[in-house]
């Protein structure tokens, strides 16, 4: 905040004296006086070093405080002794000494200052009263929205709780924080995490199973995961597996699942062919023996009793956003996750017609901000761009990196981690370097990259995590694999071949 400006500025609604309904803002002008005066006498102090080193001079009501405390700031942070005569001198030479009332206010101001021993607790009074003023503000203002019918609803609505929010984290700021504050914050978040309602173990992350996964890649609350893949890649596949995972071995999950591509019914009949192994398109056309029906029907039962709220039409990121934030609402004791799937299918494609790396840009932030506002999981799902895929990469086994996200750079600044997919079957230039075996092996191998938001075209096995994929069946088996690149082309590890006649598809 640059401290200079608030002696030269226009007059704003904190100075206005009545507002709408006819009242008097709240105020405590003498309050304020009090501290401007103690900082002057008692600058010193540990008590008021405390407060210019948080002061924000826009919390005081009175135009003339406000300009003041800016001086006074500015003069702390350069280091500029602060007592009666250089703070007359500093507003003598900004020109503004006249426009507070002169050497004889600023004197008045230190006559009742008898100690600054209770300044911290006038200055939180004060600031009380500034955050009246701002919820008198911010609720004039979403009133005079609301009237304008051209107005987002949602947007609206998030804005509101934003601007609510930001008031709430600042005033909890101004509190002095204690040993004992931060010890016992780090015991209620850390030490002392959520407990499953059935089992009573300890969860401080969740894992899928997947040895290596869960090694990379954090599931966990206020988290928010990229997914990026190409088309047809199976992203949506690979993350309906994480999530069945997820709820059969945890009780306290509940997901709110934007599938903007895949709907709901498909998303069921890919757990159900995972455990029939029978194609979903075959379930939906009851191409199965009639003895397995029992069995589709335990499995859809398991499946009911999961807490998941599907959006599978057309939806705006904001109405999704404020959909999930009453989602958690209601689920306060549940390990809440957000899936966005996918990004560019969202219906903010009608206003960023001209710019679609703005509308990605876009979705990437309101997804961050309800991780944020609800400290839950999200996760969203993304495609790579053209680039990717061009022949030229066939040299690096088309293996991706965090830059072939579409979009901005946000597609890897935002997230706190990229997880990239890559389906090598997708590449029939690639599969033609080999014969045999080992393109068989290549047709089921699923590789995920977890990039970590940073860029990195070398080779570094460590990042990568290697599966055997069936999307027909939603099966994914984590497989150790060690591909040694060489002048001709990389090399699959003889140990895997075996793995085929149990993993095949039937």
């Amino acid at each position: 905040m640059n401290s200079e400006n608030y002696g030269k500025r226009k007059k704003t609604q904190n100075q206005l004296t009545l507002f709408d309904h006819g009242k008097i803002l709240p105020q405590a002008l003498d309050l304020e006086k009090g501290v401007i005066g103690s900082l002057i006498l008692e600058a010193q102090t540990s008590n008021c070093k405390h407060i210019l080193n948080t002061m924000r001079p826009e919390i005081f009501y009175a135009e003339q405080n406000q300009i003041i405390a800016s001086t006074l700031l500015n003069m702390h942070e350069n280091d500029i002794p602060i007592d009666l005569l250089t703070l007359v001198e500093e507003l003598r030479k900004k020109e503004v000494l006249d426009l507070v009332g002169g050497a004889y206010f600023i004197e008045s101001l230190t006559d009742k200052v008898i100690s600054s021993t209770n300044i911290q607790y006038h200055y939180f009074l004060i600031y009380q009263k500034y955050i009246n003023r701002e919820l008198i503000r911010i609720s004039s203002e979403v009133t005079s929205s609301a009237y304008n019918d051209t107005s987002d609803v949602f947007e609206l609505i998030d804005e509101y709780i934003n601007q609510i929010s930001h008031l709430h984290i600042n005033i909890k700021n101004l509190s002095n924080l204690t040993a004992a504050d931060i010890a016992g914050t780090f015991i209620e978040q850390v030490l002392t995490p959520k407990t499953d309602n059935f089992t009573k173990n300890i969860i401080l992350t969740y894992e899928t199973g997947h040895r290596r996964f869960d090694e990379s890649v954090t599931i966990s609350r206020n988290k928010f995961i990229l997914i990026g893949g190409g088309p047809k890649h199976g992203k949506s596949k690979f993350l309906t597996d994480i999530m069945i995972r997820l709820f059969e071995r945890y009780d306290d999950i509940a997901a709110y699942w934007c599938t903007l591509e895949d709907s709901a019914i498909d998303i069921m009949r890919s757990y159900l062919a995972q455990k029939v192994l029978i194609k979903p398109k075959h379930i939906l056309l009851r191409r199965f023996p009639d003895d397995l029906t029992k069995t589709l029907i335990h499995y859809t039962n398991i499946f009911r009793k999961w807490d998941i709220l599907f959006r599978d039409t057309p939806i705006k990121i904001q109405e999704a956003v404020s959909t999930f934030r009453k989602f958690c609402d209601s689920r306060p004791d549940k390990f809440n996750i957000f899936i966005f799937d996918n990004i560019m299918a969202a219906s903010d494609r009608d206003d960023f017609k001209q710019n679609l790396n703005s509308m990605y840009d876009h979705i990437l932030a309101k997804l961050s901000q309800a991780k944020s506002s609800t400290k839950s999981l999200v996760i969203g799902v993304h495609h790579f761009n053209d680039a990717q895929q061009d022949k030229e990469r066939l040299v690096d086994a088309y293996r991706p990196v965090s830059k072939d996200l579409k979009g901005s750079e946000a597609s890897k600044r935002v997230p706190n981690q990229v997880v990239l997919v890559n389906f090598l079957r997708k590449y029939k230039d690639l599969l033609g370097e080999y014969e045999g075996d080992e393109k068989e092996i290549l047709k089921y191998l699923y590789i995920i990259d977890v990039a970590e938001n940073r860029e990195d075209t070398d080779s570094d096995e460590t990042s990568l995590i290697h599966f055997f994929a069936n999307l027909d069946f939603t099966l994914f088996k984590e497989i150790e694999l060690n591909i040694q690149k060489t002048e001709e082309k990389p090399y699959v590890e003889e140990s895997v071949k075996d793995f085929i006649t149990k993993f095949h598809p039937i």
